[in-house]
């Protein structure tokens, strides 16, 4: 664990410069990240709905039964209503009403107009009106009113659809034509707000006459009407951004400034001692494999001695000698013994170890051997 520290202090010594600079860094992004939430979030520009209304409109009609239905299903005198399909000779009247309604904010003008357009029309075969070979219309009703948000507007309308299909088909044997009738009830409506521009809507109720039915399709519907405009919206900056650039800016200068301080006071930078010690265990764990503890016998420490700087060199002899490094079991000595002299190394003494560290180190006397007995 030692050391461990050791290396780690020698790593922030030689890169002193590169992580302070890397704090320094860091506290400035903290500090503009800080500035982004809490001064200067910034904007984006987003499209948004301020004004959005809408108008419905649907039509309800009904035929009045005529006594030629008297011997039939029908009841001379009763309404049928909303029927897809009406019988000409018993129902030839089409009575009924289109219904407006409003929701929006504030109030609104509404223009409507209600007609007859009767056509003679070419169809395609997929049954899409192509041309329109004569056409002409007959007013119902008309009118204006102001309606507030969830008013509704009722008007009546009424026709005879028995005498206006001849009529059209008196019209399309005289001028020869090839179309079919076409009758719709046609509601053009104009609708006026303060806010915004006016918009005109048409409804349209087809009525299809055939030998002696005529079919009432479907009519009405929905129209939606919005107004966007571009905003600022002021950005979100979020948590992130709000607790991590403070505590980033705060963490890196803190950082910085401790290491500054630690380096002036020399808490940094490694002693001579332990420079050595560590030169050593670094030498210790590269070189282990050529290292063997055993105890030198007595004639080894006869022989003349010379002293290796450093482990390393140490191993270096022993490679050249093709020899063993011995490690003494009772203290951090190494030795090679080669051609009559006795090659040593003495580690240095662990950084804050005391005194009794160091005189384990001291040398001990190695035991004589027992003498062998005599029988």
């Amino acid at each position: 664990m030692a050391d461990d520290w050791l290396r780690a202090r020698a790593a922030l010594e030689g890169w002193f410069a590169v992580a302070v600079a890397a704090l320094v860094v860091l506290a400035g992004v903290g500090a503009w990240a800080a500035y982004g939430a809490y001064v200067a979030p910034g904007t984006t520009v987003e499209e948004r709905t301020v004004d959005e209304w809408r108008v419905t409109g649907g039509f309800d009609h009904r035929a009045t039964v005529t006594p030629p239905a008297d011997g039939t299903a029908f009841e001379p005198g009763s309404s049928v209503e909303n029927r897809s399909l009406y019988i000409t000779t018993i129902m030839p009247e089409l009575e009924g009403s289109f219904t407006l309604g409003y929701r929006g904010e504030g109030p609104a003008t509404v223009r409507l107009d209600e007609r007859v357009r009767i056509r003679s029309v070419a169809a395609s075969s997929g049954g899409e009106e192509q041309t329109v070979y004569w056409q002409r219309s007959r007013a119902l009703e008309s009118g204006s009113v102001t309606l507030r948000p969830g008013g509704r507007l009722q008007v009546p309308f009424a026709l005879n659809v028995s005498r206006t299909a001849a009529d059209a088909e008196a019209v399309n044997e005289r001028l020869q034509s090839p179309g079919q009738v076409r009758v719709d009830v046609v509601v053009d409506v104009v609708v006026d707000r303060q806010n915004g521009p006016a918009q005109s809507l048409t409804f349209t109720l087809p009525i299809r006459t055939e030998s002696g039915i005529y079919r009432v399709e479907s009519g009405g519907g929905r129209e939606t009407f919005s107004r966007s405009e571009t905003v600022a919206v002021p950005n979100d900056p979020g948590p992130l951004r709000l607790l991590g650039g403070p505590l980033l800016a705060a963490v890196a200068t803190v950082g910085a400034v401790g290491l500054a301080t630690a380096r002036r006071r020399g808490l940094i930078a490694l002693s001579a001692r332990e420079r050595a010690w560590l030169d050593y265990r670094d030498d210790r764990d590269e070189f282990d494999e050529w290292i063997a503890t055993i105890r030198l016998p007595p004639e080894a420490r006869e022989l003349p001695v010379a002293d290796a700087g450093s482990l390393a060199d140490l191993v270096d002899v022993a490679i050249d000698t093709e020899s063993a490094v011995l490690e003494s079991p009772d203290s951090r000595r190494y030795h090679v013994v080669d051609d009559g002299y006795r090659y040593t190394y003495e580690a240095p003494t662990e950084p804050g170890a005391g005194a009794g560290a160091e005189l384990a180190q001291q040398p001990r006397a190695e035991p004589e051997p027992a003498p062998e007995s005599e029988d």
